[in-house]
């Protein structure tokens, strides 16, 4: 019945979901209604692991965007870091799935997950911020706080740093080089996660919302309540 009348299938109770189970293992769901089958699992907020095998299964019968969309999404939201998700975070990446925390999430799984590293060329980022004399200094700090040593290095845009090693300075690395893009999501997880700490300690500028970015609520915040000791004096100016 349900072949015939795939948008009958509103939700998915636990009668529904057995018998959709048993009609894919049995290979007798049409595509129509297996699409259905995946949508109903990615909304439900108690899925089982039963649920995410078929969700395998479909996907690796008939690859598509959108069951993976799905799929990563599940891990993500089950907050999923084991070497075999991290396979899915991987391929989501692969095919350019419009999912911004993917590509955190992905992050935090290499992360937690010892034996899956960022490849072994040491490279290091820091956000562009026109204040080139504190980044300089922040890159110096970050290369002599490394427990290892380190002869090659890949920068952002920056020039002329004083350390010890080869340089390779790339104009938007963050768009041409796998790594420096690596690198530059890394730093944001940090800097968000820092941010969401700080709203904990200055709870009415919005951190964990804004992540210490311009919006107006944030200047409104600023206007309302002064800043507080980690506003930087370069990022007040923008106000005036």
């Amino acid at each position: 019945m349900y072949n015939n009348t795939p948008e009958l299938v509103l939700e998915l109770t636990e009668a529904k979901a057995q018998a959709l189970h048993w009609g894919l293992s049995n290979r007798i769901l049409e595509e129509e209604l297996q699409f259905r089958y995946a949508y109903l699992i990615s909304r439900t907020r108690d899925f089982t692991g039963v649920m995410m095998g078929d969700l395998y299964r479909m996907y690796e019968a008939r690859p598509s965007d959108d069951l993976l969309t799905m799929i990563c999404q599940l891990l993500m939201r089950e907050r999923r870091v084991s070497p075999e998700d991290v396979k899915w975070y991987r391929l989501g990446i692969e095919h350019n799935l419009k999912i911004t925390v993917l590509y955190e999430n992905y992050i935090y799984a290499l992360e937690e997950t010892p034996d899956m590293v960022l490849p072994n060329r040491v490279l290091l980022y820091f956000s562009y911020n026109n204040q080139l004399n504190a980044t300089k200094k922040a890159f110096r700090q970050a290369y002599f706080a490394m427990e290892h040593d380190c002869s090659h290095v890949l920068i952002d845009a920056v020039k002329g740093l004083d350390i010890p090693a080869e340089q390779h300075s790339i104009i938007h690395g963050d768009a041409l080089s796998y790594l420096i893009g690596a690198a530059s999501i890394a730093a944001k997880v940090k800097r968000d996660t820092y941010m969401c700490q700080m709203a904990e300690k200055y709870p009415e500028y919005g951190f964990e919302r804004n992540k210490g970015y311009g919006t107006a609520a944030h200047y409104a915040a600023i206007r309302a309540h002064g800043p507080c000791p980690i506003h930087r004096p370069s990022f007040l100016k923008k106000m005036h």
